[in-house]
């Protein structure tokens, strides 16, 4: 079986347990799950103020899930 060692942590591990990133980082995946940076996970907003959101989902707002929930009872 090959290894190889996390970029991040440095565990060496089995390949098929390590992740490749799009920045071609090689990582585990406990690592992977806090790997930020640009190419991986581009930002398209300077900050919150640029943020305009486009739509609401259950996530963001417990009130739109209770009114949706609400709705589709009473139908």
């Amino acid at each position: 079986m090959e290894r190889d060692n996390c970029r991040s942590c440095g565990e060496l591990l089995d390949v098929e347990y390590l992740i490749v990133t799009e920045c071609e980082d090689i990582l585990c995946e406990a690592c992977a799950g806090h790997h930020d940076c640009s190419i991986c996970d581009p930002s398209e907003h300077e900050s919150d103020s640029d943020y305009t959101p486009t739509a609401t989902s259950c996530a963001d707002s417990t009130e739109s899930c209770e009114t949706d929930d609400q709705s589709s009872d009473e139908q």
